[in-house]
């Protein structure tokens, strides 16, 4: 890793990668951040057998008026497929090819990145960005920096800095506001006669995707990805992973009509910080004098078409 850099980005989820894609070719001595093993963030997956299936959002929904010219180019680079099926409107359904952090990657392109590298504190020095570990380690220096976190970890980054007061009022109202939420992978040994995109009523099931049966995926395995309800997920945030997968197995067999015996699951997943609530406020969030920005989901609806709103309107701020 160089020592300093132009600018530097905390985080290799949407929106974070959004921000490398439009901003390396200005700033070429640019680098990505990301404390996890991958790119993706709730975009990410994860390895069954030979199949990598999709832990965390099943699609993009879009919408296709505010990303045109993105859709198409990401579609003929062929890591982006329509997903019709999953349509929710106003916004298109997309799913990434082979798995949804293909976008991500591409996004970041040539830019620099470094994985399984988290940022625990931030120093402004004058003219540049000084960022350390854990340990009071230097990581790097940097004169421009961007987070794209989720609400809770930006908090705890701009704290001690001298960023503006309502930064921190808004990240930590919103911080207040995420909640955790449920997942798991289910293998079904026979063919089901459903859709592929299930979104169940009155049950602790919020959605139901088939992954093996994704465009664009090989279909190897009758794979499919559950998402627990919102509230049930808090309810159960702190209970034993086996009895959360005793419970999602059960609901889904009901819903699928299935016995038991054919169904396999993996273990189940939580994603701590999996939504937020908006608070009022613009989008996205630059500082010319300090240059530090925020772009992230929690500025807008809490979705990722917000994501990429607020990616983007970071960076035209930036280049004004």
């Amino acid at each position: 890793m160089s020592d300093s850099y132009d600018f530097a980005i905390i985080g290799a989820g949407l929106a974070g990668s959004f921000c490398a894609g439009l901003l390396q070719t200005d700033y070429p001595k640019l680098c990505v951040l990301e404390k996890s093993r991958g790119t993706g963030g709730r975009l990410s997956s994860r390895q069954y057998q030979s199949l990598s299936y999709d832990l965390g959002s099943p699609c993009l929904h879009l919408d296709p008026e505010q990303f045109g010219d993105e859709l198409l180019q990401w579609q003929n680079a062929g890591v982006l497929k329509r997903w019709p099926e999953a349509d929710h409107d106003p916004f298109l359904a997309y799913v990434g090819r082979p798995n949804m952090s293909s976008l991500t990657r591409h996004l970041i392109g040539n830019a620099e990145i470094h994985t399984r590298t988290r940022i625990e504190r931030l120093e402004h020095l004058g003219d540049c960005w000084q960022l350390k570990d854990i340990d009071e380690q230097t990581i790097c220096y940097t004169k421009g920096l961007i987070i794209c976190a989720p609400a809770r970890q930006t908090c705890a980054l701009l704290a001690g800095t001298p960023c503006s007061e309502d930064w921190l009022t808004r990240s930590h109202t919103s911080s207040q506001t995420s909640r955790a939420q449920w997942c798991m992978a289910i293998e079904v040994n026979r063919e089901l006669p459903a859709p592929g995109y299930i979104a169940p009523d009155n049950s602790i099931i919020t959605r139901i995707v088939n992954d093996s049966n994704k465009p664009g995926r090989e279909n190897i395995f009758n794979l499919w990805m559950i998402q627990a309800d919102t509230e049930w997920s808090i309810q159960y945030a702190d209970s034993h992973h086996e009895q959360v997968q005793q419970e999602l197995e059960q609901e889904f067999c009901r819903i699928m009509q299935l016995d038991p015996q054919d169904i396999t699951s993996q273990s189940p997943h939580r994603w701590n910080l999996a939504k937020h609530e908006r608070t009022a406020g613009p989008l996205a969030l630059w500082d010319s004098e300090l240059k530090l920005g925020i772009a992230a989901d929690w500025l807008g609806e809490a979705n990722i078409n917000s994501a990429l709103l607020s990616a983007r309107n970071l960076c035209e701020l930036i280049r004004s």
